[in-house]
């Protein structure tokens, strides 16, 4: 019975202890720096389209009718 207390209290503790605030929370760590300071891009690259190149092109509107002849169901 004790073990089956220390172990429960032990994940409640864990669970408790994890949580954090979403302000708290640094998603991209660097962001600013890299906004003040943008770097180029040193080569230009070409895109080619090649046979057998599996494409994904969405389409989107606020009106349905607008984006139905590209709307392709197979």
């Amino acid at each position: 019975m004790k073990l089956l207390t220390s172990v429960l209290l032990f994940f409640i503790l864990l669970t408790c202890a994890s949580c954090v605030s979403q302000k708290k929370m640094i998603y991209l760590q660097g962001a600013d720096y890299l906004q003040d300071n943008p770097q180029q891009i040193k080569e230009n690259f070409e895109l080619k389209i090649q046979s057998d190149d599996q494409l994904a092109i969405s389409i989107s509107s606020k009106d349905r009718e607008l984006i139905e002849p590209f709307n392709n169901s197979t």
